[in-house]
């Protein structure tokens, strides 16, 4: 994800009432969420410094109660169930429709955290 998407998507959260933040990288993205144990964590599979599964498999070591959605540009059927063994609870393909990314199965009081590759790392809220 580009760094105008991730700001896209955390404007559209944040108009359904959740409290998103973002983060550039892989390493980003766990210190946010050891920081702020997300409800959820949007997770693209290509990241600048990590793979994606390896950041959803810590993210989930980090904290059980952290769901995670991988999101990719390059869906495969290796991929997907990669995803699913990595305790994943959806695999969304670009370009995704935000009702996909958090149908309302997360409290809006709680943070949404989503790690997504970038040129340069992205803070939005």
């Amino acid at each position: 994800m580009t760094v105008a998407l991730i700001r896209t998507l955390a404007d559209i959260l944040r108009m359904h009432g959740y409290a998103p933040a973002t983060a550039g990288t892989g390493r980003e993205g766990l210190a946010l969420a050891a920081d702020t144990e997300p409800a959820l964590a949007v997770v693209d599979l290509r990241l600048p410094d990590m793979d994606g599964m390896e950041l959803a498999s810590r993210l989930h070591d980090l904290s059980k109660l952290t769901e995670v959605v991988v999101l990719t540009g390059n869906a495969s059927v290796e991929s997907a169930v990669a995803a699913l063994r990595e305790h994943s609870i959806d695999y969304l393909v670009k370009p995704v429709n935000i009702d996909q990314a958090a149908p309302g199965r997360v409290p809006r009081h709680r943070t949404l955290a989503a790690a997504a590759c970038g040129s340069a790392p992205a803070r939005v809220g």
